[in-house]
């Protein structure tokens, strides 16, 4: 009996878990990151003890969040590779795909510059895991030489995320993610004739 009641209260656990994420999902979606760890708890229908089992601090909730979208990020990195478009191309809409990422949610690029102080953090970990992916295509592009060779993964991943925050900056424009998208979009390719 006693190993029934500690099923059913790993299931219970498993529910909450997955419940406040769903809840935190859709309220990052609407509010942005900022909005208060209770506020979630509440909205979810748990207790704040709850949320803190499970989550010990708002980091390690936006990063368990993020990671979802790590996942969307992920198929479109297997679907490009096995694509048989161009590998400026291939480049071209994998940065496209990781400044969608970037700005998933409001108030997203922060966490995702902090990340960078501890690496092995979970949204760290995100992190050099898209820089992976990032590395592959730069490489094939550099060795088409549609790429420049001084630039390094972490250098378009820096750049994207850079782009990220300006376009939610409050010196921003409805016109300013766009421009600065613009610019990235062409700014790692080699120029002919140069």
């Amino acid at each position: 009996m006693t190993t029934l009641g500690g099923r059913s209260t790993r299931s219970d656990a498993t529910k909450n878990r997955a419940h406040i994420l769903c809840i935190a999902e859709g309220i990052f979606a609407e509010q942005g990151l900022d909005v208060p760890m209770d506020t979630i708890a509440k909205k979810a229908g748990v207790g704040a003890g709850t949320l803190y089992r499970h989550f010990p601090n708002r980091d390690a909730l936006v990063a368990t969040v993020v990671d979802e979208r790590v996942g969307d990020l992920r198929q479109v990195h297997r679907t490009l590779v096995a694509s048989e478009q161009g590998v400026s191309e291939k480049l071209g809409q994998w940065l496209e795909a990781m400044r969608s990422w970037m700005t998933s949610y409001d108030g997203l690029p922060e966490p995702l510059r902090r990340a960078w102080e501890d690496e092995e953090t979970p949204l760290g970990v995100n992190c050099t895991e898209v820089i992976a992916m990032t590395e592959e295509f730069l490489q094939d592009a550099q060795y088409e030489g549609s790429a420049r060779p001084d630039l390094s993964a972490r250098d378009l991943y820096l750049a994207n995320l850079g782009a990220a925050w300006a376009a939610a900056a409050p010196l921003a424009d409805t016109g300013t993610s766009k421009v600065v998208a613009t610019l990235l979009s062409s700014g790692w390719q080699v120029i002919p004739g140069n």
